[in-house]
């Protein structure tokens, strides 16, 4: 049996896309909030929809750079007048652009951003969120002060903590005194400010923010963090994206066991590492019965969906330092 090819490609493709979206709608919010005047949305999307038909991704983001250079312009021009923002927001969006622009690392970026964010909200301790694609729980990916979250004790579907929470109801929080409240885990914090990252339907991640202050934060606070949230989620966007290359490119699509290539790398460096320490090495190969048959009688749909059940046994009873690969066919 032949492994399918393609479907790796084709995520890409709409990673991508939800790239291009999320800067549409960072422009759109701009438009909104009166920082981008009409003429100069309507000549930003026109980039968006050249960089749309670009056929590689290098070359979309290459686009999405530039635009975020030309957008950079706008924003330090509207420093000195911001048309019905607080100043202070327009210097953190700024400054946020300039992040995106001159600093390549996403993750380095999305710490930067969170620093610069603290001159628009002041916080002690903020934490960023992001959506693992594969599992849909939650990862702290940038942290500035200390790990901030709440009830860390207590599980939802995204996994534990109020962030998760955020991110299965897309929906902000704002807790002005925690003691007064109920009281918090943690108790140096009696603010706190959480806001959902959704773009295009998709929760991406979870942005918050504590002080140990009370009535640290208020509604104008909880608006200007879903505002830069918007910048992040292109950012987060990157970093999902990486992380869904990196994974295609060590994981097999249909069982998300390793590939082929990632095994042998392995089983190289196993076989180093045993003959240095004198270790034994065992290696156990698997074959369905009948396998073939099963495929042609029922269709490739069916053989897709025993390889995954199959693939999700072998990782359940597998050890933490076992490497299981799919290596060819079943």
């Amino acid at each position: 049996m032949k492994q399918r090819n393609g479907a790796g490609s084709k995520r890409l493709v709409e990673a991508t896309h939800r790239f291009i979206r999320s800067e549409q709608k960072l422009l759109e919010v701009l438009f909104s909030r009166r920082i981008l005047r009409k003429a100069d949305c309507e000549h930003f999307a026109k980039d968006l929809d050249l960089s749309a038909s670009k056929k590689r991704s290098s070359d979309v983001f290459g686009s999405a750079i530039a635009i975020n250079k030309k957008l950079m312009g706008v924003l330090a021009g509207s420093k000195s007048g911001a048309r019905g923002v607080k100043a202070s927001a327009i210097d953190v969006l700024y400054e946020m652009s300039r992040v995106v622009q001159t600093i390549e690392e996403p993750s380095e970026a999305l710490r930067e951003m969170l620093v610069q964010m603290r001159e628009g909200i002041p916080f002690e301790n903020a934490t960023l969120f992001v959506t693992e694609r594969a599992t849909g729980k939650l990862e702290a990916v940038a942290t500035v002060g200390e790990p901030i979250d709440l009830i860390g004790h207590v599980k939802f579907e995204r996994g534990r903590g109020f962030s998760s929470w955020v991110a299965q109801q897309r929906k902000p929080v704002l807790l002005n005194d925690l003691h007064r409240d109920g009281g918090t885990d943690a108790p140096s914090v009696r603010s706190f400010l959480s806001v959902p990252i959704v773009l295009q339907g998709e929760s991406m991640g979870v942005i918050n923010l504590s002080h140990s202050r009370p009535e640290a934060f208020d509604e104008e606070s909880q608006k200007l963090l879903s505002l830069m949230g918007h910048q992040i989620a292109g950012v987060v966007n990157r970093v999902i994206l990486r992380r869904e290359m990196e994974r295609l490119q060590t994981t097999d699509d249909i069982t998300t066991l390793y590939n082929k290539r990632h095994f042998d790398k392995s089983l190289d460096a196993e076989i180093e590492k045993a003959k240095r320490y004198g270790h034994k090495l065992s290696v156990l190969v698997l074959d369905i019965d009948n396998f073939k048959a099963l495929s042609e009688r029922h269709g490739q749909p069916v053989g897709n969906e025993v390889l995954s059940d199959f693939g999700k046994l072998l990782k359940k009873f597998a050890r933490g330092t076992d490497c299981v690969a799919r290596y060819s066919g079943e």
